[in-house]
């Protein structure tokens, strides 16, 4: 959900989602495909790097798998059906 507020109203990002965002926008592709990518790709470097340096895998469990898979996928679902101006109308009337 944070990542979805930060993508909506075009406001100051973390680093990783402003590069995804700028990477998707530059070569025309949704954001949440890349997001996944982007996050799968700097999970398996951790991994390289873990073998590497360590001999063996330390600190990436399933958990980072998880939300490496699922993040960008969870995003463009919040950002297409749930926060919409037809759903923020119907929440804040107000606003109209």
């Amino acid at each position: 959900i944070g990542i979805v507020l930060e993508i909506k109203p075009q406001v100051a990002m973390m680093s990783a989602e402003a590069f995804v965002k700028y990477a998707s926008r530059r070569y025309n592709k949704e954001f949440g495909k890349f997001k996944v990518g982007f996050d799968v790709s700097l999970v398996t470097l951790a991994v390289i790097l873990s073998l590497l340096f360590t001999g063996r895998i330390e600190g990436i469990r399933e958990g980072s798998l998880i939300a490496a898979l699922f993040t960008g996928y969870l995003v463009s679902f919040l950002n297409q059906k749930v926060m919409t101006r037809k759903t923020l109308y119907r929440l804040i009337p107000a606003l109209k």
